[in-house]
């Protein structure tokens, strides 16, 4: 049997984006006859429970953070004994700490190394299978060996399962009484944001029905509650949500990050206005605003963004007909498979 180590990590400061689609993928891979192992950072928010959660063994590391911007070298040498440890003679990186000299490292060791990745900020000649899942990813400038099998674009994005099922009975249709609002702004310290967008969304004189979602499972801030109780606008907010697909079926509009939520957002149609809230988002959130998918408000200043904001909402929600052009064109990116193509890629390249 396949065996395969991931590394990857998660809390309720840096967000829950990565381990979120290792296990997209680790589910298909062990639906293929994989077996998954995964080693994480104790840092809190629950990630090492969600994987638990999903029936996946979790090794775990000592919490310090990176050294530098990059993971230190007991880490590496950690995450190579694990790997011996569970016989796995594959290890897949997730990680935007783990710099050329931790996957060289690793490679020295015997190992094959696969990466998840989303900028092409590092040489990645050590690794055998990369997978990045954005619009946008085949224009980077990777450098790989001439080996190394490439998936680029949202056809591999890492789903979860219910996103495809979900999509199979879906029929989009808007109207200018539309008020279902979604704001997700991903999984790591989002709360004060979220306040300012709430606050910003005041701007919208046609009362909305706004469903502000927060990762992990730390209590929602005293400012953020008051916040939705102080809207003109019916908010409610959801904490550490298990049933994203259903309330994305339910919006007519979403106000979110750039990150990997767009690809969920995409498979079932949502009209999306993003967000940048870390550097790795830039690149998505032009891409979907030039595929016609978004429109793209870029960082945040309080100030400038958050009139744009509001006058963005207004003119979207009087016009149907673009948010039905831009779910169309955004259901045409995706379609929920993206975790079975990267799971048989990946298995295929593993057992030769």
């Amino acid at each position: 049997m396949s065996r395969i180590l991931f590394r990857c990590d998660g809390s309720s400061s840096i967000g829950m984006g990565h381990v979120v689609r290792c296990l997209s993928l680790a589910r298909s891979l062990r639906q293929a006859g994989a077996q998954v192992f995964f080693l994480l950072r104790e840092l809190g928010g629950g990630a090492q429970g969600k994987v638990r959660e999903l029936g996946f063994d979790v090794l775990t590391l000592p919490g310090p953070d990176f050294i530098n911007g990059a993971l230190p070298e007991w880490d590496r040498l950690r995450t190579a004994e694990a790997a011996g440890e569970k016989g796995a003679g594959w290890v897949l990186v997730d990680h935007y700490a783990a710099r050329e000299d931790y996957l060289e490292g690793l490679r020295s060791l015997g190992l094959r190394i696969a990466v998840l990745d989303d900028m092409a900020d590092r040489t990645l000649t050590a690794c055998s299978w990369l997978l990045n899942q954005n619009l946008g990813a085949d224009a980077l400038p990777y450098r790989t060996t001439v080996e190394c099998v490439r998936l680029l674009g949202p056809e591999f994005a890492l789903l979860r399962p219910e996103f495809h099922a979900a999509r199979q009975a879906l029929s989009r249709e808007f109207s200018r009484r539309d008020a279902h609002v979604i704001l997700t702004l991903g999984g790591g310290g989002t709360g004060e944001l979220s306040i300012e967008v709430l606050r910003a969304l005041d701007g919208v004189s046609s009362p909305l029905e706004i469903r502000c979602i927060q990762g992990g499972s730390d209590p929602v801030p005293a400012e953020l509650r008051h916040a939705a109780g102080s809207s003109m606008h019916k908010v409610s907010i959801l904490r550490d949500v298990r049933n994203m697909a259903a309330h994305m079926l339910w919006a007519d509009l979403s106000v979110n990050a750039g990150g990997s939520t767009c690809w969920e957002l995409c498979c079932l149609g949502v009209p999306m206005i993003t967000l940048v809230t870390s550097e790795d988002q830039a690149m998505i959130a032009r891409a979907l605003e030039e595929h016609g998918c978004a429109r793209n408000l870029g960082e945040w200043t309080p100030g400038r963004t958050a009139a744009r904001l509001a006058e963005t909402v207004r003119e979207l929600i009087d016009n149907p007909d673009v948010r039905l052009e831009m779910s169309r064109k955004a259901r045409r990116r995706v379609d929920g498979l993206g975790a079975k193509r990267a799971a048989d890629s990946l298995l295929d390249l593993m057992n030769k």
